[in-house]
């Protein structure tokens, strides 16, 4: 029949089905009774279309099974599995170097946990003056107040070099599942993969190395020819089949976004040793030196330099939206930021529907959000340079926390946020 037994009163199917798609996320239901042989009873089961333009996925339309059902706990396992790193036999027979300083100090974890992304704000009334304060950090130069003198990197030690990249390593508390690091990953798989290219710097022999990051290791990939310029390049390079597990569509978008949330933590550790990073040459060809797999995305390198050569930021337009009655001193609306002040554009607002609908009830709650539109002049740092200000957003030091919400994408599907 068209009814179901249900806590002692009889309900109809279609009662259910209605509930079921009242829910702003479900375009079409369908509800039927089966028997249970196993336990003689019957059970209720419910079968539901999400509506794409309410729920908003990653991977509309090309998702894979981590989209559809959370029992394989697909995405955990490849958090906890550390498939961003090289594997064992990648390494094997190869000279390592074990840096010195592998525990953190606990400078190291307060900056790695002052990074904000919170999920409940419960820090009382925004106001335009903390937007205000925010936004002025983003802007040319970080400012450190644990700069030193400028100096290069032929200067730094050993211990030095392992005191920098112990901030790129994850950092266990009881609290949690997962490993806290002190940048943003997507999906916090951690699948953009570090290499060094040093030569005169540290002791160690000019060449190319992997630094582990679970490890605290460099590993010695492969020589380079000396010269008597002390350099020090960092390479990124994005692991293909540590994310291609969880994420179909905008895989190289997401890796570079990864790259600029390192950039912007290089940023604020390397003024405290007298150093900057700066943008190098773009150089696909360097993945040849690192025994990368084909598949595998180069994502750009960068110097280590004197903190006085450092390039400032790659320009970004910043704009703030306000929720209504949530900033004490300003209207609902759209904002853009120039001049160290917000000028009025529009009363138009990204809405709830256009996030990412695990991230909706996160919006609910917020006060304001932040969109940022990349004006790189080269086209291979628009993604880094949002994650780079993505990154300086979260390690604020208002306790504001920021979760990102959509991007736009190089390959036609961007998320509703971003349209």
């Amino acid at each position: 029949d068209n009814q179901v037994k249900l806590r002692g009163f009889r309900v109809e199917l279609d009662e259910i089905r209605h509930a079921i798609e009242a829910h702003d996320w479900v375009r079409n239901a369908a509800v039927i009774v089966t028997n249970d042989a196993r336990t003689g009873h019957q059970n209720l089961v419910s079968f539901v279309e999400l509506n794409p333009k309410e729920a908003a996925l990653m991977d509309q339309g090309s998702h894979g099974a981590h989209h559809q059902s959370k029992q394989s706990r697909l995405q955990v396992r490849a958090q906890l599995a550390n498939l961003g790193c090289r594997e064992e036999h990648e390494t094997s027979g190869k000279p390592v170097v074990d840096l010195p300083g592998a525990t953190a100090t606990a400078p190291q974890r307060r900056l790695a946990f002052a990074r904000k992304t919170y999920r409940f704000y419960d820090g009382g009334p925004v106001r335009q003056a903390d937007i205000l304060r925010l936004l002025s950090g983003l802007t040319g130069r970080l400012r450190s107040e644990t700069a030193v003198a400028a100096r290069g990197p032929g200067e730094l030690g050993l211990a030095e070099l392992g005191e920098i990249l112990r901030h790129f390593g994850p950092h266990l508390s009881d609290e949690r599942v997962l490993p806290k690091y002190a940048y943003a990953s997507p999906g916090a798989l951690n699948a953009t993969q570090m290499y060094l290219e040093a030569n005169q710097v540290a002791g160690l022999r000019p060449g190319y190395y992997y630094f582990h990051p679970v490890r605290h290791q460099l590993i010695l990939i492969g020589r380079r020819a000396a010269s008597a310029t002390p350099t020090l390049r960092v390479h990124f390079i994005g692991k293909r089949r540590a994310i291609e597990p969880v994420y179909r569509n905008n895989i190289r978008e997401v890796l570079e976004i990864e790259t600029g949330h390192m950039l912007g933590l290089f940023e604020r550790v390397l003024p405290g040793y007298g150093l900057g990073i700066t943008p190098g040459r773009y150089a696909p060809a360097t993945k040849d030196r690192l025994e990368c797999a084909g598949e595998d995305y180069y994502l750009g390198s960068f110097a280590i330099v004197p903190a006085d050569a450092a390039e400032t930021g790659e320009p970004v337009d910043l704009y703030v939206q306000a929720h209504p009655d949530r900033v004490a001193d300003l209207l609902c609306g759209q904002y853009r930021y120039r001049d160290g002040a917000l000028e009025w554009l529009a009363p138009d607002l990204v809405a709830k529907q256009h996030v990412i609908a695990i991230n909706q009830q996160v919006y609910a709650r917020s006060s304001f959000g932040v969109t940022v539109v990349s004006r790189a002049a080269r086209p291979w740092l628009h993604y880094i340079s949002l994650g780079r200000t993505l990154q300086l957003l979260q390690h604020n030091e208002l306790n504001l926390g920021f979760m990102s919400s959509g991007y736009s994408s190089k390959t036609g599907n961007d998320l509703p946020a971003a349209r």
